[in-house]
């Protein structure tokens, strides 16, 4: 049978505590900031309109005191190089520029930077597809999106 080493355990609240105050002490100092930073993000997205025979279907978004994201998932029936070409001159129009494009899972993944530290990610289907399809625009800041 094995035996509890109970005074090992007794670190285990004051590791905890320690953990909770980094965070509490953490959100107290950048948190603020990130709030400013996730709203300045969400009105960029706000800015960029949809094509016109795109509906949105979500919008959902998130922070953290380091990175935060806003996404925009829109049903269209365009083609996809379509909406692509539209995005495209719509974020080079308030300068974000191209960096690549990645296949992930059958997806187009286009990316855009500005700065150091924001992406707009443009996910399309990246094979043949029904009439009508889904696909989002996503805004991120300090997520390490191949900005950097």
């Amino acid at each position: 049978m094995t035996k509890i080493d109970w005074k090992r355990l007794r670190y285990v609240p004051i590791v905890f505590l320690g953990v909770f105050g980094f965070m509490l002490v953490d959100y107290a100092i950048r948190g603020p900031k990130a709030k400013r930073k996730q709203i300045t993000i969400e009105k960029q997205l706000e800015l960029i309109s949809d094509p016109k025979s795109s509906s949105v279907t979500n919008l959902s978004s998130g922070f953290k005191t380091s990175g935060g994201y806003v996404k925009r998932i829109d049903q269209t029936d365009l083609a996809p190089e379509e909406v692509e070409s539209y995005y495209r001159k719509r974020l080079e129009e308030r300068d974000w520029f191209y960096v690549k494009e990645e296949v992930i899972l059958s997806n187009r993944r286009v990316i855009f930077c500005r700065g150091n530290d924001e992406a707009a990610i443009l996910v399309l289907p990246g094979r043949a597809i029904q009439k009508s399809y889904e696909y989002s625009l996503t805004m991120t800041w300090n997520n390490n999106d191949g900005c950097r």
